[in-house]
């Protein structure tokens, strides 16, 4: 196994024993700080929420985490635990209420100076040479969370926010909250208007959310018994797909933490401007009540009411032409080859009109290959002029996508054989065998791409018969005299043995949709953001080649994969993961195992096994633009019509290199959607954006931006803090830090949630459970301040 396939192993296991500890030591630790502190800090909670003073340092605290980890924390625990996860939700605000409270007050009993407050001082006073070592550890693990979760998953959630509320660019997003952030870090006005602006954007977009919730009651209604239901009812065990309460608990704390970064220590890191201590920490404990409890609530009733989800369906799996076509069906007549046209046509009796067949992007089977010469031999037709490629299609179903066929570039020129006039395309490379190829490796064709066939149509009422009735009378369209100057080409019928589209009105823009999911409705016009999904049981796509690899076309979001799924032949829970790692050759994306001693071909020997690993792909992401169904059939009255940006005919194959896929091609493979590409925060901004006019919504995007960047140069703090703890504490070295934490948000441009997620949540509830199992250590120090 390479050493990078063993580390990500390794750290792969740690994550998992993490994970599988989180809910006993927060929990149990949440339980003896309590009764350590006698009960003080949530009486503290109490007397914070009636409070009236101290209102700067109470919104000191809550500018410092009110991101995008406040708004969509309660949305990525719905999304992962089901709406049962609200309950755990106000649950998980309880266990930071303690850990806040009880890290701000050993933080101000450790030093009497407010610039000096921090978990690593505390440590060391209450812990002696080993509360060094740990302060040491514990900065380590806060510096990449810095990284991680305070600057990358903040800048990613907040171009997500404000892409599906403001139609903002994700650069644009990214470059927002990057200059902003920088502002609030390094100039002391920008950072106290913060204080100020934070509790009210916040409070602005929960505003935004009551108001939702109030538009549905009945709605609202159901969404609370549906939380209730999934969480103790007999739907509860559909939570992390019936993974049990604790596996619950741990997806949700770490969601929480997101939320109100209670018990990593950042909260006594947020008090070091502050002079007058007396109240802190109920102040402290105060912010989990709010951002978790509160804003999680909010958050998750408006994505329930409302339907948003990271699942919601956009799209059916259809690509169909946005042109009428004018025909039902095509009949042999005496004036040759004629289509019926539908009884919906826009074409009238007795005209003529300029009609299109089109042809197939893949290629149309005509021509023989001539072995001895290595030639394929065309007809010199006007649709074959300018034809330069040849298309071999496996016979095998298991090649049997587009993707897979083999692409030959040519050469052509006209020759002229037994007096008639010849197209000869010849291999660019001569080392290319046509015949050997298709025999060798069961191909079949020639296929050759052609141009399309215009036709001039009559259009005029024929007498049918229908199966069982008597004849009807219908329109029908039939070829008329073709033009004597135009290039020499078959006959209307042999155009539709080849299998061309249509016809259509020809001059008609014929951009090819997919069609819109029942119910999903987004604005006219605007651009949506889509993405297909691997099965959960991995692609069906691809085959075990000769060399023991998994052979896939070149596709640049499959190079991404780094897992397989070995499917048991009877129970999907006992399916085994294996790493992969691929290369690209022949054409093809070629995976092999990265596990040592392990081939694919070792399947053969696993009796419960099939006999072939599935790739587990990465989302395929693409944007469409949304038209309304007056192009659809007539049986998808009412849907959107969704136009990728890409072009379906730009099918782009190369014998070399990934490239970019078409939607075309994606979606006839068993990617599962097309859904709408957004999660966490950008479910939140899609339930808002339905339910709420532009204008408030163009609002609620740029806020989310101030708050992210708020959040951002908080963390960028926290980040320098962490490393003048690890190194040496000068301002030139925090200054340094914060610049590099800052220029990370470069690489939050292109990282998607999925990859962000999964470092960011094993970095989090690495802090978490480190400096939980501190504060334990420290609860004897807890005990006799508490005492006093």
């Amino acid at each position: 196994m390479l050493p990078l396939e063993k580390a990500r192993i390794g750290a792969s296991i740690v994550a998992g024993y993490l994970g599988a500890a989180l809910p006993y030591v927060a929990i149990i630790a949440a339980i003896v700080m309590l009764a350590a502190a006698r009960g003080r800090p949530l009486l503290a909670l109490a007397r914070a929420l009636r409070g009236a003073t101290l209102r700067n340092q109470r919104a000191t605290l809550l500018a410092g985490v009110a991101g995008m980890g406040t708004i969509g924390a309660a949305a990525l625990a719905i999304e992962a635990a089901g709406p049962g996860a609200v309950v755990w939700i106000w649950v998980a605000a309880l266990v930071g209420a303690v850990f806040a409270w009880t890290e701000v007050h050993l933080a101000i009993n450790a030093t009497d100076e407010p610039a000096q407050r921090s978990p690593w001082t505390t440590m060391r006073a209450g812990l002696g040479r080993s509360g060094g070592a740990l302060a040491w550890v514990h900065a380590l693990a806060l510096l990449i969370a810095a990284a991680y979760v305070g600057v990358l998953f903040q800048a990613e959630q907040a171009a997500e926010f404000a892409r599906t509320l403001s139609a903002v660019p994700r650069l644009t997003a990214i470059a927002v909250v990057g200059v902003t952030a920088a502002a609030i870090a390094f100039v002391p006005p920008v950072r106290r208007q913060l204080v100020v602006i934070a509790p009210v954007g916040l409070g602005l977009i929960m505003l935004a959310g009551l108001v939702v919730l109030a538009l549905d009651l009945e709605g609202t209604s159901a969404a609370v018994t549906a939380i209730f239901e999934h969480a103790f009812g007999s739907k509860a065990a559909e939570g992390v797909a019936a993974a049990g309460l604790l596996v619950t608990l741990q997806v949700v704390l770490v969601r929480a933490t997101y939320a109100s970064e209670a018990g990593l220590g950042t909260l006594a890191l947020s008090t070091e401007d502050v002079e007058d201590a007396a109240s802190l920490p109920g102040r402290a404990a105060w912010i989990p009540a709010i951002t978790v409890a509160v804003v999680g609530t909010i958050t998750g009733l408006v994505v329930l009411v409302t339907g948003a989800s990271n699942h919601e369906l956009a799209g059916e799996k259809l690509f169909l032409p946005l042109t009428h076509l004018e025909r039902t069906g095509a009949v042999p007549s005496e004036h040759g080859q004629a289509f019926v046209l539908p009884e919906d046509t826009r074409l009238e009796e007795n005209h003529a009109y300029d009609m299109v067949m089109l042809a197939n992007p893949r290629g149309h089977k005509l021509g023989k290959i001539i072995a001895g010469d290595n030639t394929v031999l065309l007809p010199v037709w006007g649709i074959t002029e300018g034809a330069s490629t040849v298309y071999l299609r496996h016979n095998d179903p298991a090649k049997a996508h587009p993707s897979f066929d083999l692409e030959i570039p040519c050469t052509a020129k006209t020759i002229e054989r037994g007096g008639i006039k010849w197209l000869e395309l010849r291999p660019v490379d001569p080392e290319t065998d046509l015949a050997k190829l298709a025999r060798v490796r069961n191909l079949d064709g020639p296929y050759v791409r052609l141009g399309d066939f215009p036709l001039r149509g009559l259009v005029m009422r024929s007498l049918g018969t229908r199966a069982g009735s008597e004849p009807v009378e219908h329109l029908s369209m039939v070829e008329g005299a073709r033009d004597p100057d135009a290039p020499d080409n078959p006959t209307l019928r042999t155009i539709v043995t080849l299998g061309f589209a249509g016809p259509y009105v020809a001059g008609d823009e014929a951009p090819w949709a997919i069609v819109g999911a029942e119910g999903y409705a987004p604005e006219l016009g605007a651009l949506v953001h889509l993405r297909l999904s691997s099965p959960a049981r991995g692609l069906e796509l691809g085959y075990l080649n000769d060399y023991d690899k998994l052979s896939l076309p070149p596709w640049e979001f499959l190079a991404g994969a780094q897992t397989v799924i070995l499917r048991h032949k009877e129970d999907p829970a006992r399916d085994l993961r294996v790493p992969v790692q691929h290369e690209v050759k022949a054409g093809r994306l070629q995976f092999s195992s990265a596990v040592e001693g392990f081939a694919f071909k070792d399947l053969a020997k696993l009796e419960s096994y099939e006999d072939r690993p599935y790739l587990l792909a990465p989302p395929y992401r693409f944007t469409a633009e949304v038209h309304g169904d007056t192009r659809l059939p007539a049986q998808f009255a009412g849907r959107r019509a969704l136009i990728p940006s890409e072009s379906y005919r730009d099918l782009s194959l190369r014998p070399e290199g990934l490239y970019r896929a078409n939607p075309r091609d994606v979606l006839q493979s068993d990617m599962v959607g097309p859904v709408v590409d957004h999660d966490g925060a950008g479910v939140v901004a899609s339930a808002l954006a339905r339910r709420l006019p532009r204008p408030v919504n163009l609002l609620l995007g740029v806020t989310g931006l101030v708050l992210a960047a708020g959040t951002i140069a908080c963390w960028t703090r926290h980040g320098a803090r962490a490393g003048a703890e690890l190194l040496v504490n000068r301002s030139w070295l925090r200054i340094g830090v914060s610049l590099l934490l800052l220029g990370l948000l470069v690489v939050a441009v292109d990282l998607p949630l999925e990859r962000l997620l999964g470092p960011a949540d094993t970095a989090i509830t690495a802090v978490l459970v480190l400096h939980a199992l501190i504060l334990v250590l420290l609860t004897p120090r807890l005990a006799r301040q508490a005492s006093k």
